[in-house]
């Protein structure tokens, strides 16, 4: 025991804030919450549901709108390729074409396709009036007109030439044909626009 009186004197009662509080003068220890008394329940559930800045909430956003951009574009690709291929107009004339001089235009089959800016030739099959069934080929040239379009100039079957008079009939229609909306469907996604209800 100390003979100094102030040695046996109790130590200063502190007041329940301040055991509440941490010190002003020092941090409170790593992941321990600091006490706000200061605050009303809803800002401490503010505080706590909305952690990021407004910063935060804006790239956020551009990163959302980001991905929603790349999904969209994704999704009309995937649309895109899955449509049939489609040939030029002169295809549709030069398939038209065939169409009026074969006999039986509902047994067409078309198995192959080549093209360059001025010719068209389709390879075919078909089934002649005696039924025989032939594989043949049908090349459609083209060059300008006198209106400053294009029409038919030549037009081989096997290579042999269509008789000029049937072209030029032909060529008559032609505003009729393209106003029409020719079927522009290419091999092997062809299919024969004269058969009805036809199976896939």
């Amino acid at each position: 025991m100390s003979d100094r009186p102030e040695d046996d004197a109790p130590p200063p009662e502190k007041d329940f804030d301040d055991i509440l509080k941490p010190p002003q003068d020092t941090d409170p220890l790593p992941g321990r919450v600091r006490y706000q008394r200061d605050m009303s329940l809803d800002d401490l559930l503010t505080e706590e549901v909305n952690p990021l800045t407004p910063e935060d909430m804006k790239k956020v956003k551009q990163v959302g709108f980001g991905t929603l951009g790349v999904i969209l574009v994704a999704i009309a690709l995937s649309i895109f390729s899955c449509q049939p291929k489609k040939g030029p107009m002169a295809y549709g004339i030069c398939s038209t074409f065939l169409e009026m001089i074969t006999p039986y235009p509902n047994t067409l089959e078309y198995t192959d396709l080549e093209g360059s800016r001025t010719a068209i030739r389709i390879y075919y099959t078909h089934i002649d009036p005696f039924g025989e069934y032939k594989l043949e080929m049908l090349e459609c040239t083209f060059g300008p007109d006198e209106a400053g379009g294009m029409k038919l100039t030549q037009v081989s079957r096997n290579r042999r030439p269509v008789e000029e008079e049937i072209v030029a009939k032909f060529n008559a229609t032609l505003p009729i044909v393209m106003a029409s909306d020719p079927y522009l469907v290419v091999p092997p996604d062809w299919k024969n626009p004269w058969v009805i209800d036809r199976k896939p």
